[in-house]
């Protein structure tokens, strides 16, 4: 290789190295830019969560002294407020496995504990002695996860603990995330709240109404009640799953439809068989009507179309239950028909289930003109009667017992002319 090649190929490997390196400090330059903004988001997340959990804290102390009015109501106001940033908080630290649902649930339930008891204020209720000492004993749980909090901003403000640090193969470990789920692992409540919300203590002890003294069935009988309302024969259909959750169910595959039977009672309560439907040709009235008739086929009776929706050739329809005069929302089955041939792609009956029971209604001896009564379902499985209105492109419920707006529902573009009187 004669002078002038060699030089070449020296300027040219020089070159090369020099691109390299350079390139390789940028990226190592990028990636602890990316770890000191990580670091950051981490430390600020954990402040946040540290002072939305104080600010909690010192607010439950002024809720159980106070016998309500205007600041219990700013009280509670400003604790839901905290601990909805505290969730936000706690979301972003990068937690390994399921999270932290101790911490999660605590928070949850603190906030929409104290939402509940500021209702009950408003509407002149006094607040009860378990109120109190439900209070009381809440505050005491959050001063030990500010406890637990602080101890490990503290370490890593002096340098004992780091916010992550290299693991197996390279993979990066949140220390915070590790104290953290070390503290809440020893986290036990010190209380059981109950009341009406969808964290309450009761929630997981909920079972379904409609199916309570139903004999059990095998899944052989899930499959020949799949099998007759799939008008489909029995050996085409395969058990996929059976679980034991609030409704107990056998999974089924009906030809990739997918239909849940319930164990107590061998009811069909779900039914999912999406497909792309490209033409509209049945009507509303007989798509309906046909929602109607397999509501009445399965066993769901008492029900009345009460809204429908369209969307991609397929008629939505909303049937709720009624006892008497009442409009009774929470028996409610949402089924799915598509417009090309009517056939039932959608079908969904948990809430009737959860909900469906005789009930007593004790009814308000004069309804305002203009109103109907509805009874409405809460996030605590509970219902609550009240009067409703259809006005200004909104419907309108009022408590009949506190005379108070329990809820609105507003429509949007169109929405209104799916309503069925």
């Amino acid at each position: 290789m004669d002078k002038n090649n060699t030089r070449a190929l020296i300027s040219f490997s020089l070159a090369l190295a020099v691109i390299f390196a350079a390139t390789a400090v940028y990226y190592a330059f990028r990636t602890e830019k990316y770890q000191r903004s990580i670091t950051a988001a981490g430390e600020s997340a954990l402040s946040q969560l540290i002072y939305s959990a104080e600010t909690m804290e010192s607010q439950l102390k002024l809720l159980s002294k106070s016998d309500g009015g205007a600041a219990f109501s700013s009280a509670a106001s400003q604790l839901w407020s905290a601990s909805q940033s505290a969730l936000a908080a706690l979301s972003a630290l990068e937690v390994s496995g399921s999270g932290m649902p101790n911490y999660e649930k605590l928070l949850n339930q603190t906030g929409e504990y104290c939402l509940n008891l500021m209702q009950k204020a408003s509407e002149g209720r006094q607040l009860a002695q378990e109120d109190t000492e439900a209070l009381k004993s809440v505050a005491e749980d959050l001063k030990q996860l500010c406890i637990s909090l602080r101890e490990v901003k503290e370490n890593l403000d002096t340098g004992e603990m780091a916010l992550s640090t290299d693991g197996q193969a390279g993979r990066k470990v949140s220390l915070i995330s590790e104290a953290l789920s070390k503290a809440e692992s020893d986290y036990v409540p010190s209380y059981s709240l109950v009341y009406d919300g969808g964290y309450s203590d009761h929630i997981s002890s909920v079972t379904p109404l409609h199916t309570q003294g139903m004999e059990d069935i095998e899944s052989e009988v899930a499959v020949k009640t799949a099998a007759k309302f799939m008008k489909t024969a029995s050996a085409d259909i395969k058990l996929l799953y059976q679980t034991d959750g609030t409704i107990p169910v056998y999974g089924l595959d009906c030809g990739g439809k997918i239909v849940e039977v319930t164990k107590s009672g061998g009811m069909i309560v779900t039914v999912s068989a999406g497909r792309n439907v490209r033409a509209n040709i049945v009507s509303k009235e007989d798509a309906r009507d046909i929602a109607l008739q397999a509501c009445k086929e399965l066993g769901y009776t008492g029900l009345a179309c009460r809204y429908t929706s369209e969307s991609a050739n397929v008629l939505t329809v909303e049937l709720v239950g009624s006892s008497g005069d009442v409009t009774v929302y929470p028996d409610r089955v949402t089924v799915r028909v598509a417009l090309d041939n009517g056939e039932i792609i959608g079908f969904d009956g948990q809430k009737y289930l959860m909900s469906h029971t005789q009930r007593q209604l004790t009814l308000p001896e004069n309804i305002p003109e203009g109103a109907s009564l509805a009874l409405l379902p809460t996030d605590g499985m509970s219902e609550r009667l009240c009067y409703e209105y259809t006005e200004d492109g909104h419907l309108r419920f009022v408590c009949c017992e506190t005379d108070t707006c329990y809820a609105i529902h507003p429509f949007g573009e169109g929405e209104q002319q799916g309503l069925i009187d």
